[in-house]
């Protein structure tokens, strides 16, 4: 995929299909091994796009996974004091994550990149004007 402008609608399905396929086949389960992969299916406009969407859906992943360690060490009552310092480092380590840290967890790596994934979809290709899709062909 290069820029949604040269490939019919239905060649965008086709594509997202087989992206899936790999992601099944590569067995791709955090979004490290997603973001690479892509970055062999994708060039052009459509990786810019890509990866300006991952950074984001990134962000707003460490946020929410602060907010939770945050709840959770103020939560805890302290009476396990094992359990009270795993809190704690969870959350120095949470906050202190980055993109890549993010795209390294397992189930929020993944779902950046499958976020990412939705974002492209959006626009590619029916956001250029200049070229007529017929929408119908799509079965």
């Amino acid at each position: 995929m290069s820029d949604g402008v040269n490939e019919t609608p239905r060649e965008v399905v086709e594509w997202f299909h087989n992206v899936q396929q790999a992601f099944a086949g590569l067995n791709c389960t955090t979004g490290t091994l997603g973001k690479q992969v892509l970055q062999k299916f994708v060039r052009g406009s459509a990786l810019s796009s890509f990866n300006a969407a991952a950074i984001p859906l990134a962000t707003a992943a460490q946020t929410k996974a602060a907010r939770q360690a945050q709840a959770a060490a103020n939560a805890d009552n302290g009476n396990d004091a094992a359990r009270a310092n795993g809190l704690t480092a969870t959350l120095a380590t949470v906050q202190g994550m980055d993109n890549d840290t993010a795209l390294r967890v397992n189930v929020v790596g993944e779902a950046i990149v499958v976020g990412a994934l939705h974002e492209l979809a959006t626009w590619l290709p029916f956001c250029y004007p200049t070229k007529s899709h017929n929408l119908s062909s799509i079965a």
